[in-house]
Formats: structure tokens, sequence, C-alpha cells
């Protein structure tokens, strides 16, 4: 009887979000309870639908009348959801609990079903059968690609169960096609790709290369839950550099591997050098450069780099000579080697020509480039002379000869003495300074003489200068007179307050020329101020102190003067004198009460306390303490705490007694009377 309620459509589409069955793991009793895996339940009206020790236990369990849950021929099962993939088998086992059960009142065996739907709605039928056994048969049933959703139930009277609910998930990574890729053998900068295509089911994978050289799209690819599709991957072979190269491209993913083999080969292309110098070139012609088919930059090789050098992209001659030169062009990424071209040709040096000129005097032992000049009479000659020139051409030298007649001799006579002196050359005496010509003609040249007269000054030099008194005068020298009179010892004079008066010193030497030369050195002598300086004298009231001899009592300020050679001192004694601190302090308080004594120890007839002090009533006739200490100047220090202790008649108020006490105040003390007795206000008997 298969009857499937609207109830469940309902319940589908409220749950149209949820986590499914796992694959490849058996239903459990938490999935069985979880709304999101067993998404509904079957349960006509009268039966149910449970776990069951194990097992989903679909109708009742009774055999007795024909009546109640286990005599309901309606459908009854489960709606389960799947986890996102692509389901592959279901495998179940299945059984009654009675071999009574029947499918209806025709006594037929009882139904099973497997239905499968991709959106919860539309259900086709995957597997039925019939049977009442109750022993559990094993069941597999093949699921679609697409399957969401299962529908399991039972529909025979009594009891039906599952059990051991598993799906199997389908993954699937194809053969890629084709498996080797061979790029062949292409260009260097002739990027090249191909392809190959994958089919897979219910996967995401990734693509990598084993070689860097070959680059393979998309490097991600798949879908959980897409059925047979077919991915098309591009590899691309880098063929920046030449080279054979070899490598894999593998696929994974979920467990599951492909690989297509890559190949390729990379070779540069071919170049060639065109050259044709001619065999000779004169200095000014420009010699032909070598090009290459690539047009990449040639190099040169030169037997003699002294003949010719290339630079800047041109050849530059430097000497006359045969010269072979090798154009070579190396290649690079994409490019092979060209051949060598070799080609020797000649360099012909340049002709050049120089002027010079030259005068001598006759007879001058002198030569030019072989010539002896000597030879030449007076007058003016032409002389050539031919060489080759730097660059190995022919090089000619005109040089034109002036002779003449040898020249005056120029002498110079110095004369030099002191003022007052003279000096005599050549029979003539001279007595002042000046330049005076003399002229001596010979047979073979004249001689010009010039005497120069100088005549040296006596110096005299007068400084002064300020120092003050107690200083000492140096002088770089001996032979210092003090006032002209007596020598000065070791080049060292000590002034005092006794030279304000005059002083002065002189020394007599030479100049350089050995003229006479005076130094006189003119000093004035200030006297420094006294030098002032203050004492201080500190004592307390009754105290004295002494400085100096003297004994100080009186507060005030007193000079003392120290005469000295030198200078002065003026001391300002001032005289401090502390007084003693006497204070008092007062304090009212009631008898019984603590007094807060200030900071300190305190005196009171003879006895140290601090901190507090527990007044009696005695304290009431007075109460005096005393704190003795120093000021901050060492003189005595006393302070004197008066208490004033008053009785404390409150006490009376606050003390309570029965009705046969009596209560009573002496002497500022509170008393009880009890009969006879009396008592303090803190109960001791008073005897």
């Amino acid at each position: 009887m298969k009857k499937i309620f609207t109830l469940f459509v309902m319940s589908f589409f409220a749950l149209s979000t949820f986590a499914g069955l796992a694959y490849n793991t058996t239903l459990t009793q938490s999935d069985f309870n979880n709304s999101q895996t067993v998404i509904s339940k079957i349960i006509p009206d009268g039966s149910e639908v449970v776990w069951d020790d194990g097992q989903i236990r679909c109708g009742g369990t009774d055999k007795g009348a024909f009546s109640g849950p286990a005599w309901n021929w309606d459908d009854k099962g489960v709606v389960i959801a799947l986890a996102a993939g692509v389901p592959n088998k279901l495998s179940f086992q299945f059984a009654t609990n009675n071999t009574a059960a029947t499918s209806g009142l025709n006594l037929g065996s009882p139904d099973w079903y497997v239905d499968e739907s991709a959106d919860g709605s539309n259900w086709t039928n995957a597997w039925t059968t019939n049977s009442n056994s109750k022993n559990f048969s094993s069941q597999t049933v093949d699921l679609k690609a697409t399957t969401r959703y299962i529908r399991m139930y039972y529909s025979g009277n009594f009891a039906g169960y599952f059990k051991n609910i598993k799906v199997t998930e389908k993954i699937l990574m194809g053969t890629p096609n084709p498996g080797t890729l061979d790029f062949g053998t292409v260009k260097v900068d002739a990027d090249t790709a191909m392809t190959f295509t994958l089919g897979w089911t219910n996967l995401t994978g990734t693509a990598t290369s084993s070689d860097t050289h070959f680059a393979v799209t998309p490097d991600a690819f798949g879908e959980i839950g897409a059925n047979l599709q077919t991915t098309t991957f591009t590899v691309t072979l880098n063929t920046a550099a030449a080279g054979t190269f070899n490598g894999t491209i593998n696929i994974e993913g979920r467990e599951k591997t492909a690989q297509v083999t890559v190949s390729g080969t990379v070779e540069k292309y071919n170049q060639t050098i065109t050259w044709n110098p001619a065999q000779s070139y004169n200095w000014d012609d420009a010699i032909a450069v070598a090009t290459a088919s690539s047009n990449l930059a040639v190099s040169y090789e030169i037997s003699d780099p002294t003949v010719l050098k290339f630079e800047n992209g041109a050849f530059v001659k430097l000497h006359s000579g045969n010269v072979t030169v090798t154009a070579k062009q190396a290649g690079n990424y994409k490019y092979n080697a060209a051949a060598n071209v070799v080609k020797t040709f000649a360099i012909v040096g340049p002709a050049t020509s120089a002027q010079e000129s030259m005068t001598i005097a006759y007879g001058a032992q002198q030569t030019w480039h072989g010539y002896d000049l000597s030879t030449y009479t007076v007058g003016t000659h032409t002389l050539t002379y031919v060489t080759t020139n730097a660059q190995g051409g022919v090089h000619t030298i005109t040089l034109t000869l002036t002779v003449t007649k040898q020249a005056v001799v120029e002498l110079v006579q110095n004369l030099e003495f002191c003022e007052g002196d003279s000096a005599e050359y050549r029979g003539v005496w001279y007595k002042e300074e000046g330049n005076y010509p003399i002229n001596i003609t010979g047979a073979a040249r004249d001689t010009a003489i010039t005497v120069v007269v100088t005549v040296n000054e006596p110096t005299y030099d007068e400084n002064e200068t300020t120092e003050y008194a107690g200083t000492t005068i140096s002088f770089d020298e001996d032979g210092w007179l003090l006032r002209g009179e007596t020598a000065v010892v070791n080049r060292a004079y000590a002034t005092t307050k006794a030279d304000t008066a005059d002083l002065w010193f002189v020394h007599y030497g030479q100049t350089l020329e050995g003229c006479e030369a005076v130094e006189k050195l003119i000093v004035e002598i200030e006297i420094l101020d006294p030098v002032e300086l203050e004492k201080e004298l500190e004592f307390c009231e009754g105290d004295s102190a002494e400085y100096r001899g003297v004994y100080y009592a009186v507060a005030g300020e007193y000079p003392v003067v120290i005469e000295d050679a030198i200078r002065d001192t003026m001391i300002n004694v001032i005289v401090t004198v502390h007084e003693k601190a006497y204070a008092e302090i007062e304090r009212t308080v009631l008898a019984g009460e603590v007094l807060t004594l200030p900071a300190g120890e305190w005196t009171i007839n003879e006895t140290t306390v601090s901190g507090e002090y527990q007044t009696l009533r005695s304290d009431t006739t007075g109460l005096e303490l005393y704190q003795y200490d120093e000021t901050e100047f060492g003189c005595e220090s006393v302070v004197k705490l008066i208490v004033t202790v008053t009785p404390n008649y409150e006490a009376i108020e606050n003390v309570s007694v029965d009705a046969k006490a009596e209560k009573f105040f002496r002497n500022g003390v509170l008393y009880i009377r009890r009969g006879e007795k009396i008592y303090t206000a803190e109960g001791q008997e008073v005897k």
C-alpha cells in the first residue's frame, strides 16, 4: 500500500538547507535524530517510526489483536538527505519482525521501497521487493548522480526494519587526452601552446608543472557535486631560453591523480657576418665595419693593437703597418654564434712636417740631429732632417738657424756696511747707498758690472707693558739689564708693590747685518685690589668664638686687614648669635580621657612618655609635660605642654544602676552606693 503524505513535502521545503548524511558512513542514531539528515519520517495515523536498538523500526510490534499499530498497512519509513557530492550506491539490510506480516487484507507479502529524488519533490523508484522474512537481507541499490534525497519505507503490518544504511560517493578522474604533449622544436621567443582534456566527477583539484619551462592553466578546477564534467587545460612552453625540456603536468584532487608528459626543444637562430674591407687604407680613410644578420654588435680581435683599435663603433688608426682583424659575434639567448670573418689590410701613416728656429752665439758647442752648430758662421742658415712620425709616416723637420755675436756678460757686485762706515771695490770707495755701473770692454766680449751698495742702520726698539704687582717678567735671552745697571738673573724678574715707582729694562745686541741693536722695555706696575673674603662665626647666646686671636661674643660685622708685599687681603668677620627657643602649648581634656601627645618624647614628673597619655582624676590639680630638643643651629629648645583636666560630670548620666542603688559625685568622681558598700562607676569596690 504505497501512500506518501503531503506533510512530508511541506517539511522538505522548510528544511531546504541541511548537512545531509555523510558518504561512506553508516547511519547512526545521532543521524536519525538530526533533522538535517533524516529530514522527514513517514508515519501514518496509529503507527510509528523509531530508532530501535541500532535499526529503524517502521510500524508496531504487537502480534495479538487485529487492530493497533501492528495492523496498519500504510507506508512507514524515512526520508534521508545526502551530503554535497555525487552518490554512487546505497547499501542496507531489511527484515520484518513477524513472518505473518502481509501487505494488506489480500495476505500478500509486505512491500519494501527505495525512491530517489534530486529536489525532494519529484521521486522515482530505485528499488522495490516484497518479503516477510525475519532474517535480514542485504541489498545494494545504484543511485543516480543527481540524487540528493532517498526515501526508504515499508508497507506491511507488524514492523519492518532497516539497518546498516550507507551511501558511497562517486569520485572519478579520467585519463588525460592526450596523455603526452610533444612541442617538437621551436625557435627562441616563439611561444607556443598545446591543450589536453580531462573528464572528472565530483572533485576539486590542482594542476601543476614539474618544470618551470611549462606553464599550465587553469591551475585549479572542479566542483563538488558536479557529474561527468570535462576541463580543457592549456600548456605553454616558455621559449625565452634555448634547450631541451622535459616534464610532467601533475593533476591531483580528492586522492585522485593523473599525469601528462610534456617535452619540447627550443633552439636559437643562426646568423652570419658580412665584412668587405679594402686591402689598404690611407690615414684619412674610414675603415669599413662588419655587420651581423642578427643586428647584434660585432666585436673585433686585432693582431697588433699598436696599429689599430676599435672603439665607439669605429676603427681608430694608431700607426702604419699591416694588421689582421677577426670579426666575431658570440650570439645571445636567441642567436647562435656566427662564423668568424678574418681580414688583413695595410695602414699607411700620415706625412707630417714641422718648422723650428734657433739662435746661438758664434762658436757655441751645440748640435741638432747630428749637425755640429759650432761650425756655422754668423748669419742665417736652413737645415733639414727627415724621420718618421708617431704613426709611422714621413716626418720632415726644417730648422732656421741664426748665429750671432757672443752677448755681453752682466755681473753684480754687492757691498754692505753699517751707517758711518765705507767699502772699496776696484779702487773706488763707496759710502752712500745706491747702484753704481762699471763697463769693461774685452776683445771677445764686453762685461757690465753693477755695484750694489747697501748701508744698514742700527736699530732701537722701545716697548711698554703694564703688569700687576707679583707678576714674573720673563726674557728669551740673556743680557737684559734692570734699569740699565744690574743684569737680570735666570732671564726672569719677580715684581712687587715697590716697583710701582720706576721699572725698566735694556738689552744691547747686534742686527743680522752686524750693526748695533738696542731694545728697551718699560713696565708699569699696578697694585691689585685687596682680596675680599668673608669669615662666618655662629654660636648660641651666652657663648663666644675665636678667629685669628680675637674672641667675638656680640653679633655684627668686623673688618680684618692682612697686608702683603704683593697684594693685601681684607676679611669681613660676620658674627651671628642664635637665640634659645621656648614655647608653651595649652590643652583641655576631661578626666579619664586619653590625651594624644604631639610628636616626640615628653617628660612628666621625671618620666618619659610619647604618643598617648591616660589622664586621671588626680590630674585635675594641674598637668605639665616638657619636651627638650635643639634648634636647627644646635641651641637649646624647650616646649611646655600645659594640660587642664576637668571633672567628667557627664559620666553620671551615662551609668545605669538598679532601683536599690544610689549614684553620687564627690570631687569630680562618680560613685555608686548599694547598701553599706560603695563602688566606682567601673564596678570596683571602694574600701
